[in-house]
């Protein structure tokens, strides 16, 4: 008897935990893709931001040997999509919108360029002013050098 009843209580919690786990999967979303170079080829090991534009949650990624990403059991939400690989421009889509149990699929194709390309000014940087400074100082230092060795200055 008490066989009998262990059996159909673990049965019972088989039962609730089957009917709870697709519940559970039902309240989130994925986004998958593929990153390429513009020429179509995969590009693998490229790293993958994906940031809740509303809350700035954020979850990261990377690429595999297909170029392929899955960034699964997200929020719905609005999303800002960044994809960033050596040697490449990063690319940023925004305001993708993923809807509870929604897997979007959302390839990236990667313009050839360097990191330098990324940079962008924001404000100015008070410390290279006295860089600059710190640089004229040391080329009069090495005037001073020379005079006293009795040398020209090049």
């Amino acid at each position: 008897m008490k066989r009998r009843s262990l059996l159909r209580e673990a049965w019972c919690f088989v039962a609730v935990l089957a009917l709870a786990c697709p519940a559970l999967a039902q309240s989130t979303a994925s986004l998958r893709g593929a990153v390429s170079d513009e020429q179509g080829a995969p590009v693998a090991g490229a790293k993958v931001l994906v940031k809740n534009q509303a809350t700035g949650e954020e979850r990261t990624a990377q690429s595999d040997p297909r170029g392929e990403f899955l960034v699964a059991s997200i929020a719905p939400g609005p999303y800002r999509l960044e994809v960033r690989a050596d040697g490449f421009q990063t690319r940023v889509v925004k305001d993708l919108r993923l809807e509870v149990a929604q897997t979007m699929v959302q390839n990236v194709r990667l313009a050839i360029g360097s990191l330098s390309e990324e940079l962008a000014v924001v404000g100015v940087v008070h410390g290279a002013t006295h860089a600059e400074h710190g640089h004229r100082g040391d080329q009069r230092q090495e005037q001073a050098d020379f005079q006293r060795a009795g040398q020209s200055q090049p």
